[in-house]
């Protein structure tokens, strides 16, 4: 009996020992590839930004489920680039992996930084137009240019780091200053900047909107300013919807009811028009009211892809979800 015992584990050590390499060991051939590339990103970080980013996105794509390239990223994302909503999306889908892991202390504490008041969002209005639909205005050119002397000075790198973003090319392309309904979630639509960095300084910044009009506003611990601006004649609006809100097309004879109030509708077409509901779960209850005396029809409508078709009261209501 002890010689068969002794004759398994020797068979078991030399079936380990005869395995490939790509089945045994591939994990610590993984951490030693993460190991070295993210050495090389810090080595990059403060002289070559650039360089470092690329370094960790490619690590990201072959690593994305690796919570310590994750988190390398979203530290990078916030602290050098500025970048807080690709960011804050990677905490949210890799939520579960970085709540199980060393990394969870951590994520927190750069969520609780972006949540805090080193930042506030700034607001801004048109002045001469009444804006009521999501939409983004495709050819604005806006820069925005802040007071010298001590102010850099006393801003945090954090923060200095999303100034510099909002100030980028880049920022303008990716948020395309799309109009979002207001706090009040009223009918008004406002073009908000999420994450705009409150100074300690009581100094104007400049908002210079198509090299041809300034704005001076104030954003600091003592006053953040909502910017109000005026409709350029050569703007174009395009249709936007936010991630939490729908929009439903319906016949023009009809008024919807949503929550008991009367929304809003703006022209769709011939014989139709449009509305946006924002949501608050899976389901939304609107009722379809006729605009002479006719009976009311209450249809409850179940969102379960992006794009759905319903038929009520012998018209099409079309249901659109949000998204770019």
């Amino acid at each position: 009996m002890l010689f068969i015992i002794k004759r398994c584990i020797i068979f078991s050590i030399l079936l380990v020992w005869l395995l490939p390499t790509s089945i045994c060991g591939v994990q610590v051939g993984d951490e030693s590839v993460i190991e070295q590339e993210i050495d090389n990103f810090y080595k990059h970080r403060k002289r070559n930004v650039e360089e470092a980013r690329n370094i960790i996105d490619a690590l990201y794509q072959r690593f994305p489920d690796n919570a310590r390239v994750v988190f390398t990223k979203i530290e990078f994302d916030v602290t050098y680039l500025g970048r807080f909503e690709d960011a804050m999306e990677l905490m949210i889908d890799k939520d579960s992996l970085l709540t199980t892991s060393f990394y969870a202390g951590p994520v927190e504490d750069i969520s609780d930084k972006l949540n805090s008041e080193l930042f506030k969002p700034l607001v801004m209005t048109v002045k001469d137009r009444r804006v009521i639909e999501s939409a983004y205005i495709p050819n604005i050119k806006v820069d925005i240019s802040y007071p010298r002397g001590d102010f850099l000075d006393e801003m945090l790198p954090i923060q200095l780091a999303r100034l510099k973003y909002i100030r980028s090319s880049e920022f303008s392309t990716a948020k395309r200053f799309h109009f979002v309904p207001d706090q009040q979630n009223s009918e008004k639509r406002i073009i908000q900047i999420d994450y705009y960095p409150v100074s300690k300084v009581a100094d104007n910044y400049m908002l210079i909107i198509d090299r041809k009009r300034r704005y001076p506003f104030e954003f600091s611990t003592f006053r953040t300013d909502t910017v109000d601006i005026y409709w350029h004649n050569e703007w174009q609006l395009r249709e936007w919807i936010p991630d939490d809100m729908v929009t439903l097309t319906y016949p023009d004879g009809y008024t919807i009811l949503y929550q008991s109030r009367a929304l809003d509708g703006l022209a769709s077409g011939s014989g139709f028009e449009k509305t946006e509901i924002r949501m608050e779960g899976e389901k939304i209850e609107v009722t379809a009211q006729p605009n002479t005396k006719k009976k009311m029809t209450t249809t409850t409508m179940k969102i379960v892809t992006l794009s759905l078709i319903v038929t009520s009261i012998g018209a099409a209501i079309i249901i659109s979800s949000g998204g770019v």
